[in-house]
């Protein structure tokens, strides 16, 4: 009964991310009606994604401040429902300005989350389960990713592009009142942003390490994922459900790959996982910037997979980073500003490369940080030692 009580958390906060995610995520697939709705160039299109992280950072960065209040547990209600108020002001507005106010409340409902859904598990599931169930909770971004197109394909001729969002705020809420009824742990508060220990984390070099590593796995994941859509429409020819068709199943490579990956960290080790991830992952986003036809194809499907493995091994290697008490500080600072790049300030210069013609380019330079990032943790050989093979979380 214990076994199953716990594996009950790991889904319902899985159901938390993945709202949290599809949430954000649901405007990529929308990008090319709404600019033709709303009259948007590829940079305007690109920048509603910079107004998303822009409240994604404050709010996962600030997230003590709630925690040190309401404990976790309340921190993941106030997500949920801030997440469902963004989304009805962004489909309700009649202008930029509101709809750019929903967009930051959308980000920061989606930033407060995170912390407090890790922090969570890392307190209820055993160290040797744990590897496991972050793989599991992993899962959440990536049904986000792949439910996302879908979403619009079946809904999108019924309700627009606002209908869709409202079908999601719905969603959010009633999600919500699941939580609050049937949500167990999260019990514990959090500790506020102190300088004195955002200036002891900044002191370490892993931590710096570790930034670079989130920020440029996210920027291959999920920031490649908020362009391609556009791109692989105006630039490569392709029809949009046939787009949404591919993304979609990109992201079910991207589940079949983090049901793997627990497994993976479990027998060779959370640094060969992240080396080798970045390594492949990174030759196949040359493909997507230069590549046509099949090759293309199999770029879009197969690269979002391998970046996926990271981000279980990635996790496990932060919450090793500075003391027990102040994870949720050391989870908020990196992983916040590594958004704001990866999901706000990379689309919006893509859509600028865009606008100039010079998209490919972006996707080659991203490949080339990839590479960079493999070849200086396989340099730093004691980043993620801490995190041993067979389960040491």
């Amino acid at each position: 009964m214990k076994v199953n009580r716990h594996a009950a958390l790991v889904a319902l906060l899985t159901l938390v991310l993945f709202m949290s995610n599809v949430s954000r995520v649901v405007f990529a697939p929308l990008l090319v009606p709404i600019m033709d709705e709303l009259g948007f160039s590829q940079s305007r299109a690109g920048s509603l994604f910079l107004l998303i992280a822009l409240g994604y950072a404050p709010g996962m960065f600030f997230s003590g401040c709630i925690t040190a209040r309401i404990r976790y547990r309340g921190a993941i209600l106030f997500s949920l429902v801030f997440q469902g108020t963004g989304l009805l002001v962004t489909a309700l507005g009649g202008s930029f300005p509101v709809m750019a106010a929903g967009l930051v409340l959308i980000g920061m409902g989606s930033g407060a989350y995170p912390p407090s859904g890790n922090a969570s598990l890392a307190a209820v599931i055993r160290p040797e389960k744990r590897s496991l169930a972050m793989a599991v909770h992993e899962m959440g971004p990536n049904l986000g990713f792949l439910a996302a197109p879908l979403i619009v394909l079946a809904l999108y001729g019924l309700v627009g592009w606002r209908g869709i969002l409202l079908v999601l705020v719905c969603v959010n809420y009633l999600v919500a009142l699941v939580y609050a009824r049937q949500g167990f742990g999260g019990e514990a508060y959090g500790r506020t942003p102190r300088f004195g220990r955002l200036r002891a984390v900044l002191r370490l070099p892993e931590a710096w390490l570790c930034f670079a590593l989130e920020c440029v796995g996210l920027c291959a994941l999920q920031g490649v994922f908020t362009i391609l859509p556009m791109f692989l429409v105006t630039a490569r020819g392709l029809e949009p459900d046939l787009v949404n068709k591919l993304v979609s199943l990109s992201r079910v490579s991207c589940i079949l790959a983090l049901a793997a990956s627990g497994y993976l960290i479990n027998i060779i080790g959370a640094r060969a996982v992240i080396i080798a991830a970045f390594t492949v992952s990174g030759a196949l986003t040359v493909c997507l910037g230069l590549a046509t036809g099949t090759p293309l194809i199999v770029a879009v499907i197969a690269q979002p997979a391998l970046m996926a493995t990271v981000f279980p091994a990635a996790l496990l290697i932060l919450f090793t980073i500075g003391p027990p008490e102040s994870q949720n500080v050391t989870f908020s600072l990196l992983i916040s500003f590594a958004v704001l790049v990866s999901n706000g300030l990379l689309p919006t210069f893509f859509g600028w490369l865009g606008d100039h013609g010079i998209l490919p380019a972006g996707f080659v330079g991203l490949a080339a940080a990839i590479f960079l990032c493999a070849f200086l943790i396989h340099k730093n050989r004691s980043f993620g030692a801490g995190v041993a093979k067979r389960g040491g979380g």
